[in-house]
């Protein structure tokens, strides 16, 4: 214990350091692992190589688990980390929460970057940010917004509000969307810009207009 003020290692605590702070413990049964500081920080048995640098009430539980920082986080997944925020929970082995509050990313190598009230609970599945989104699909993406679910394989959600893909594959760009059918993207509207008047030198599925066709769309065989 180099400094602070009522930190505790437990007997049998082996190779492990609280370096300050205030009433932070490492149980028994745990090996080489740290706490830089804080307050009521704990690193409980079983959880080996981790490490808490700071902040109030985080609980490391998770073999080789880091948390930064923040207040009531919570490591359990070996691997997981978690850099800060408030009630943020890492549980999946692998997975992370970079930020926040209230976050879960709960399932292997899943991660959550911020925002709040998120949840990744598909393998290697991401969410960016936002609120109360849900991304579940094995690789599934969210990139923010709100009340947005991806429950699809290899779907995706851009961002807005009310979005649902479940089939996979499938991307959402847009707002209050739904997916019926796999391997399909869906928006509210498209815009194209800079479009070429005509088809020369351009390549099967591309789009153009004419101009002498009263710049009707047509799109190369």
């Amino acid at each position: 214990i180099g400094g602070g003020y009522f930190n505790t290692i437990l007997t049998g605590a082996t190779n492990s350091t609280i370096s300050g702070g205030w009433s932070n413990t490492i149980l028994t049964g745990t090996t080489n692992s740290t706490i830089g500081g804080g307050q009521q920080n704990t690193i409980l048995t079983g959880s080996s190589y981790s490490f808490i640098g700071g902040g109030i009430l985080n609980t490391s539980s998770g073999y080789v688990s880091t948390i930064g920082g923040g207040n009531h986080n919570t490591t359990s997944g070996s691997y997981s980390s978690i850099n800060g925020g408030y009630r943020n929970i890492s549980k999946g082995i692998g997975s992370f929460v970079g930020g926040g509050s209230c976050n879960t990313s709960s399932c292997n190598y899943s991660t959550i970057v911020g925002g709040a009230c998120n949840i990744s609970s598909g393998c290697y599945s991401f969410v960016g940010s936002g609120y109360r989104n849900t991304s579940s699909g094995v690789y599934g993406t969210i990139g923010g917004g709100r009340n947005n679910t991806s429950s699809g394989c290899h779907s995706s959600i851009l961002g807005g509000s009310g979005n649902t893909v479940s089939h996979d594959c499938s991307f959402i760009v847009g707002n209050g969307i739904a997916t019926s059918c796999p391997n399909t993207t869906y928006m509210n509207c498209l815009s194209i810009m800079d479009l070429q008047d005509g088809s020369a030198g351009l390549l099967a599925g591309s789009v153009y207009y004419c101009s002498t066709d009263s710049n009707r769309l047509y799109f190369v065989p």
